[in-house]
């Protein structure tokens, strides 16, 4: 019996619900923890990559508040592979969260960001033109390029 075939709403609120948590673990628990996490982000259900890109944006806001964002630095390649994965698989609330998931990561590695930017902007572009009448994800598309911007201008100027 795989659990996360038979209840994926359950495994994707433990996911999610475990990233709740996360200031009062300890390193090597947040660490065992992530790993689950990148592997729901990269999950073939939907409900469980869905949740688990809620918990990378709830890991990443409590690893920044405590100081310890490079806990989650090594696992950026793969979380941004499945963002972007998923970003052309669901609907506009999912790509919003997506967004905002990915902008509040650009301040975990800045230097990561800048290497991926290449496959972030064209993600951007793209969405501002097929949803330039959505205000709330036009808005969440120009957060993300601000970031951006303002991780270029740091490591280029």
């Amino acid at each position: 019996m795989n659990t996360t075939d038979d209840a994926p709403f359950f495994v994707g609120r433990c996911v999610w619900t475990a990233s709740r948590f996360c200031p009062i673990m300890t390193s090597d628990i947040i660490d065992r923890f992530l790993q689950m996490t990148v592997n729901s982000v990269n999950s073939s259900s939907p409900v469980i990559s869905i949740s688990g890109t809620r918990a990378i944006y709830c890991f990443a806001t409590h690893l920044k508040d405590l100081k310890q964002p490079q806990l989650l630095a090594s696992y950026l390649p793969s979380i941004v592979s499945g963002l972007l994965n998923m970003a052309l698989q669901f609907s506009t609330e999912v790509l919003a969260l997506i967004l905002e998931t990915i902008d509040n990561l650009a301040t975990v590695d800045p230097q990561f960001m800048a290497s991926v930017e290449e496959k972030i902007s064209p993600l951007l572009i793209a969405t501002f033109l097929k949803h330039h009448s959505d205000p709330s994800l036009i808005s969440v598309c120009q957060d993300v390029l601000k970031t951006l911007a303002r991780i270029f201008f740091v490591f280029f100027v």
